[in-house]
């Protein structure tokens, strides 16, 4: 499922669409949680 949050264009879509703000803040954090162990931090 985290692929999908890979995607900048998807990112993107959902701020094109009136995303409420709850869930835009759990993708955010989402996003910025997968991206560090990613990282490998």
């Amino acid at each position: 499922m985290s692929e999908c949050f890979q995607s900048s264009e998807f990112v993107e879509e959902l701020i094109r669409c009136d995303t409420p703000v709850e869930i835009w803040s759990y993708l955010k954090k989402k996003i910025s949680e997968d991206n560090k162990k990613q990282k490998g931090d």
